[in-house]
């Protein structure tokens, strides 16, 4: 029996994906030659499946990974479980104790030393670097995958301020791993900062090779380019680009762009309609949007204008109340003709919706901001407006919901994240709003993240 979970611990233990924190992370295995005693107990074995049932909720496993823990001898590689649910869970101040712990139990265990480098990286309220390079390269002296961890070792170099450094790791790394695009995209970001062309470019065709193939490395050179407004080569680089990758929602919008500046209206609104297409299809409505906004730009320059200006109006901070009242009716007489003459153009019904919100006219704001999910279900910011708006009626489990999806469409977003928390705390739900304190925390820090906080402390107090 013991020889039979052992065998079935060392398989969950060679295909366990650590996830990564950030697009520049990477995947890492822990792998076999990890376990360091001859047999693994059957709570072991849980802990360990508990990674692998992603169809279930990541509280619902800390449940039952922490009954786990207290129910057994602390080893390491248990403990290196929970540090990874509880990193999932958003919890790094706890994640970060327990590979603390792991790494006392068992110090040669590189998965935990890998996980304290990237959570110092990551850092909250704010980095440790110099915790995070020392850790991560401890991971690699124990033989943590090589290209990963230096992917994680350049990216705390360069937020150190060594870029060359950091460009070195990054060049040592891409041999050991060449078909993982997210090298090749940090390498050429690292080549640019340094001014050397000459190596970032270089990266072009076997980063758009790559089986695991990043968009970065493209936009980023493409950026370069248009920053000096080279334009033709621009141009040739996306079309370079979208010859490997046609279905690119990305590279066919940057296309349209470089054409625009070129004086090429017609083969832009080709490229954009291109780009609305796949953006639909493939469900990045933020693209989609991009999209249909270039092509209004084109065809309607004067409404473009008229938009614009009525948008500043609208957003303009100001202590003048009476100001920004009056600001708010001339924003809603502008455009109210501009809807007429484009019923489908929904920026200028959210711009109207938002101005009635701010004005308590909240019947006519729902029917705007309803209009613009008509339009376009999946728009964010629309969401978190109805979603504010329902919780200034007092409907805080209408709120909710809306809230919640406004941060699903927007989860990088960090003023989604603190607004949905308050409208938590208002739902009773202590646990997402703490949830959602610590996603916006990692995001914009402390300091931007107080007011939540303190709300939290004194209506939603930390369980002990």
């Amino acid at each position: 029996m013991k020889k039979t979970l052992a065998v079935a611990a060392m398989l969950l233990l060679a295909n366990i994906a650590l996830a990564a924190p950030d697009s520049s992370a990477g995947v890492f295995i822990m792998a076999s030659d990890q376990v360091t005693t001859t047999t693994v107990s059957a709570t072991e074995s849980r802990g360990l499946a508990l990674l692998e049932e992603e169809d279930r909720p990541v509280s619902a496993r800390l449940d039952e990974m922490r009954a786990l823990v207290k129910s057994e001898q602390l080893n390491a590689t248990l403990m290196t479980a929970y540090g990874e649910l509880l990193s999932k869970s958003g919890d790094d101040e706890a994640a970060t104790i327990a590979f603390e712990q792991a790494i006392a139990l068992d110090g040669k265990l590189y998965t935990p030393w890998l996980w304290l480098g990237i959570l110092a990286k990551r850092g909250t309220p704010k980095p440790d670097l110099a915790k995070a390079e020392s850790s991560l390269r401890r991971a690699l002296e124990l033989g943590a995958p090589k290209a990963r961890t230096l992917n994680e070792l350049a990216v705390a170099v360069a937020m150190a301020g060594r870029m060359r450094e950091a460009r070195d790791l990054w060049l040592e790394a891409v041999p050991d791993d060449p078909q993982w695009g997210v090298l090749y995209g940090n390498l050429v970001k690292a080549c640019l900062a340094l001014g050397d062309e000459k190596t970032a470019f270089a990266q072009l065709e076997p980063a758009l090779k790559a089986e695991r193939f990043n968009e970065a490395v493209v936009l980023q050179l493409g950026t370069h380019l248009e920053r000096g407004k080279r334009w033709e080569e621009a141009e040739s680089l996306y079309r370079q680009a979208l010859e490997k990758h046609p279905m690119n929602v990305s590279y066919n919008l940057a296309l349209g762009r470089t054409l625009v500046e070129q004086k090429k209206p017609d083969a832009a609104i080709e490229c954009f309609q291109t780009a609305k297409r796949l953006g639909r299809r493939q469900g990045n409505a933020t693209s989609a949007q991009q999209a249909e906004w270039e092509i209004f730009r084109i065809e309607n320059p004067k409404d473009e204008a008229t938009f614009q200006s009525v948008r500043e109006l609208v957003f303009a901070q100001s202590a003048d109340r009476r100001q920004l009242e009056r600001d708010y009716k001339k924003a809603i007489s502008r455009l109210s003709p501009l809807i007429e003459r484009h019923p489908t153009f929904w920026n200028a019904r959210f711009v109207r919706g938002v101005a009635y919100r701010r004005l308590d006219e909240r019947e006519k704001a729902k029917i705007d901001l309803e209009a613009v999910l008509e339009i376009y279900p999946e728009e964010p910011n629309a969401t978190m407006e109805l979603a504010l708006m329902t919780r200034d009626n007092l409907d805080f489990a209408g709120a909710a919901k809306l809230a919640e999806r406004a941060v699903e469409l927007a989860p990088r977003d960090p003023i989604f994240a603190v607004n949905a928390g308050f409208i938590m705390i208002e739902a009773g739900n202590c646990d997402r709003a703490w949830d959602l304190y610590r996603q916006s925390l990692r995001m914009v820090g402390e300091e931007n993240t107080a007011p939540l906080l303190d709300q939290l402390n004194l209506r939603c107090p930390a369980k002990e």
